[in-house]
């Protein structure tokens, strides 16, 4: 296929009980795909999230094989080859926050997404391990569209996209006091640009969570939890960048937590991205269908703005001679 991964994922499920209640969080997990030069079919990555659920990507790693591995480059071999997959001795190397921004940048929020793996020939890189989680769509709150935030088993979270909601002059805060429980708070991604960040402040009890340099600020997901009795997000007359993000994870029950957001949007409407290249043909005689895609993310409709009109998806038949022996 002409976007593939080239090993089944592997996956777990987080669960929280609540009220006697089991209910589940998210799904865990880990891919692998090709590191190889972009004109290649193998270099597109798809992470995909059941339909009710979003990508947050939480990793981003690469590896080599032992030098006695070998690995073809030939895309119609990228299913099997063994430069693709895990093997014992595999080393594992550093990535540059360029790569990892990219892949947060292009998947965050979204149910699913393709990736162009970056491509250096001098690196020696065999694979490339993206992890992420399927985070319910219904924990996840819009601060543009959110007033009263609703939470559902102590677990929510919130997030802003210049994207999806571009923004001139957004004055607004969300405001999230503890309840009777401890409420621990988690920075998924955020991403601003320079003068973003200048616009845009996240507290835990008055303290900063992060800091801005003179190109903005860059967070992954952070490891560590935060306590704090109140928490606060604020734009202070914010004309956002296209790729401006915050996503933050909440685990408790705040006490009357709400969102006053009311600047004037701007009104967006939707435009097809590129096609995609056509799948490979799954079979090599008898015929059957090969598919490429297309996305109404180029930009993305927002704040009113009218969907793409047209078709997501084309079929083209491929291998139609009859088979040997038929």
């Amino acid at each position: 296929m002409a976007t593939m991964l080239m090993l089944v994922k592997s996956s777990f499920v987080v669960f929280m009980v609540m009220n006697s209640v089991m209910m589940v969080l998210c799904l865990v997990e880990k891919q692998l795909g090709c590191y190889h030069p972009t004109d290649s079919s193998c270099s597109i990555h798809t992470l995909t999230c059941p339909e009710d659920r979003r990508l947050s990507i939480y990793s981003l790693y690469y590896y080599t094989h032992p030098s006695t591995t070998t690995c073809p480059l030939e895309q119609d071999e990228c299913e099997t080859s063994p430069c693709c997959t895990w093997s014992n001795g595999d080393t594992l190397q550093p990535y540059n926050d360029q790569d990892s921004l990219d892949v947060y940048k292009t998947c965050s929020i979204q149910q699913s997404c393709s990736i162009t793996s970056p491509y250096n020939h001098t690196t020696g890189y065999h694979y490339v391990e993206y992890g992420y989680e399927c985070e319910p769509e219904y924990y996840i709150h819009d601060i543009m569209t959110t007033e009263r935030i609703s939470f559902r088993g102590g677990h929510f979270s919130l997030y802003y996209s210049g994207k999806d909601s571009p923004a001139k002059g957004l004055t607004c805060s969300c405001v999230l006091p503890k309840g009777d429980f401890t409420l621990k708070m988690q920075l998924l991604y955020i991403y601003l640009s320079g003068e973003s960040c200048t616009r845009v402040t996240v507290t835990g009890d008055d303290t900063p969570e992060y800091t801005c340099n003179d190109d903005g600020v860059f967070i992954s997901k952070q490891n560590n939890v935060h306590i704090n009795d109140i928490y606060r997000i604020t734009f202070n007359n914010l004309t956002s960048s296209n790729d401006d993000v915050i996503w933050i994870e909440f685990t408790g029950r705040p006490e009357n937590a709400s969102c006053d957001c009311k600047a004037q949007f701007e009104v967006r409407n939707g435009s097809w991205s590129n096609w995609s290249l056509y799948s490979a043909c799954s079979v090599t005689c008898g015929g059957c269908n090969k598919t490429r895609t297309r996305k109404c993310n180029n930009p993305t409709p927002a704040n009113g703005g009218t969907k793409c009109s047209g078709k997501t998806m084309m079929y083209s038949r491929c291998n139609e001679q009859l088979c040997p022996g038929l």
